[in-house]
């Protein structure tokens, strides 16, 4: 009985340590995701800084391409130097919102009076003129042009975000200022005792993430034990290495698509030069990379951790024990290859040095074996002094 307690507390203690990481990735990928839709939003702020400035259709189509290609905006509008908002993008589900004054909304007077110091303003939760629950995000334009204001639905922002399936498994609440933003279905339910929190940073505004793993997640990592715990790890590693490298590609198309037109509208204007726009691009490739490396890093930790408890738990298996060497060994390979892009992101120093490459043959070609079907026979032939 005492052996059974204390397996059930080591369990209970391991699943907090994953819900923790889960909530950091998910507070990162939530915080990632807002903040790239208010980079997009600075690239429309900037055409309307320019000298030639937008007509009311310019506005309201480069607002649309933008929302069509990063998704989660409910709106992006533009209000006038007296707080009206004046155009509005998409127009149709949006016509509540035009024409009113900002000055006017309780909640969001307040916040905006703060921008039109020249700061870019973040609200708490409020009720939106559309009806619905978000936050807006203010944007200061400057030279009296007024206001570019991102609107968010909170409940479609969390879950487009969490589209790749976190939600299946656990149930998350966002907190703002003591004020609840955001509680999935199921969120009251959850066993609260291995609930985890983690701030994420949106403009000058700090939120809370809490995660709670749904029950049917309790129930089948208990009936599978730690080997299912290391199994589900494994398979959201390899979900989040594919996703991160989507987004990686999409960003960087995006970046490069968005660098395209700030250029050409500096060349015609003269307000900025090509080496400052090269510098920029590469501080936010190498920002990019850094976070995406930060978050492997963290997930290849709690890999190798369990894989390193259940080490200890396999005794003289030979079969167990090769497993999890592999697996310690993957883990090793990618830790190093995160530690490069970290290196990258931070323009430290690569150190170079000397690689045996026939013993990092030797130590794949385990890994290689298990991903062939059993009718397939893998040979290689490393040649001497490779």
């Amino acid at each position: 009985m005492v052996a059974r307690t204390n397996m059930e507390h080591g369990d209970q203690v391991r699943f907090s340590e994953t819900s923790q990481v889960t909530a950091r990735q998910a507070a990162l990928r939530l915080q990632d995701y807002v903040g790239a839709r208010v980079l997009a939003a600075h690239t429309l702020r900037h055409e309307l800084q320019t000298d030639e400035g937008l007509s009311k259709a310019e506005f309201q189509d480069r607002s649309v391409q933008l929302q069509v290609r990063f998704g989660g905006f409910l709106a992006l509008n533009w209000i006038d130097g007296d707080g009206v908002i004046r155009w509005v993008a998409p127009e149709a589900p949006n016509r509540a919102a035009q024409g009113r004054n900002v000055l006017d909304h309780p909640t969001a007077g307040p916040f905006y009076e703060r921008s039109r110091a020249g700061s870019d303003v973040s609200t708490s939760p409020l009720a939106l003129f559309q009806g619905l629950r978000g936050f807006a995000t203010y944007l200061p334009i400057g030279l009296g042009r007024g206001t570019l204001n991102g609107v968010f639905d909170i409940d479609r922002l969390v879950e487009d975000c969490f589209r790749s399936g976190l939600l299946d498994n656990w149930e998350l609440g966002l907190d703002d200022g003591g004020a609840e933003a955001y509680r999935s279905t199921e969120f009251g339910e959850a066993p609260a005792r291995l609930e985890a929190t983690a701030a994420l940073l949106v403009l000058d505004r700090t939120r809370s993430l809490r995660i709670r793993p749904r029950a049917s997640l309790v129930a089948a990592t208990q009936r599978g034990g730690a080997w299912n715990v290391l199994l589900t790890f494994g398979l959201l590693l390899a979900l989040v290495l594919g996703l991160s490298v989507r987004m990686v590609l999409l960003r960087s198309e995006e970046k490069l698509e968005a660098d395209r037109q700030k250029a050409e509208a500096d060349r015609k204007t003269g307000l900025l030069t090509e080496e400052l726009e090269e510098a920029r691009r590469l501080e936010s490739i190498g920002r990019l990379a850094g976070g995406v490396a930060h978050d492997f890093n963290n997930l290849l930790t709690t890999i190798a951790g369990s894989a390193g408890l259940l080490m200890e738990d396999a005794g003289n298996d030979p079969e167990a024990r090769g497993l999890l060497h592999d697996i310690l060994e993957a883990s090793r390979h990618g830790a190093e290859l995160t530690g490069g892009l970290l290196a990258f992101a931070r323009q430290q120093v690569l150190q170079p040095r000397s690689l045996d490459t026939t013993v990092q043959l030797r130590r794949a070609e385990g890994l290689l074996a298990r991903l062939v079907r059993a009718d397939i026979a893998l040979e290689h032939t490393i040649p001497d002094g490779l």
